[in-house]
């Protein structure tokens, strides 16, 4: 069985220390104690894990998910301890977090998030994706004058806004479009003051929706 390599970010040692207890000794994971960030590094290298499980309550532990997201497919961070509440739960999405596990998760809430984010898949707690479906729909109904916005973005901008909007990354985007990451962040930036949207995370909450039978959105 191929092993999940598991690394844990908190500030309290005596969380660290609790999640290192729960997953020690379980089948298919094996932790990475005292694993950093390498903010040089591009790519994950052997050693480097799969998925990092960050302490919610951590100072800057928003920053850290967004940066090792930022390098790549891995590691795919899960934040632990979050608060259910839509508002925070779409940060961390756009922050590039893909589990969302609240403060009343139990031990096998968390080996399941580290399961299914392995997948490639989002996982996150009942009351979070409740909260997180009001925060969308109250987003939608405020943005909905951006439909009209929408028809003026260019092609290119428009495609730049889909992929975003399903969730991949600058680096992403500008593979898939041959064009620089510098190019990317562009577009993004015109997009967002054309469709007066704050970032992804509103961007994804109406894009789908407003570009459905746009024409010009070609893959």
């Amino acid at each position: 069985m191929a092993q999940i390599r598991v690394a844990i970010a908190s500030d309290t040692q005596l969380f660290a220390e609790g999640l290192a207890r729960i997953l020690a000794g379980q089948e298919g994971i094996t932790l990475l104690p005292g694993w950093r960030p390498e903010p040089t590094s591009a790519a994950p290298a052997r050693g480097h894990p799969d998925i990092l499980v960050a302490d919610a309550r951590m100072e800057g532990a928003l920053a850290l998910c967004a940066a090792v997201h930022r390098r790549g497919c891995r590691p795919r961070p899960i934040l632990v301890g979050i608060e259910s509440d839509g508002g925070r739960a779409l940060q961390a999405l756009e922050a590039g977090v893909r589990g969302l596990l609240g403060r009343a998760s139990s031990s096998m809430d968390l080996l399941k998030a580290i399961r299914v984010v392995h997948e490639g898949q989002v996982w996150a707690g009942s009351a979070t994706i409740a909260h997180g479906l009001d925060e969308l729909a109250s987003l939608r109904e405020t943005t909905r004058p951006a439909e009209s916005a929408l028809a003026a973005l260019s092609p290119r901008e428009r495609q730049v806004a889909r992929y975003a909007a399903t969730g991949l990354t600058n680096k992403d985007i500008a593979a898939r479009l041959d064009i620089s990451e510098g190019t990317v962040k562009a577009h993004l930036s015109r997009v967002f003051e054309r469709l007066g949207v704050r970032g992804r995370a509103e961007l994804a909450a109406h894009y789908h929706h407003l570009a459905a039978d746009t024409p010009g959105d070609t893959r």
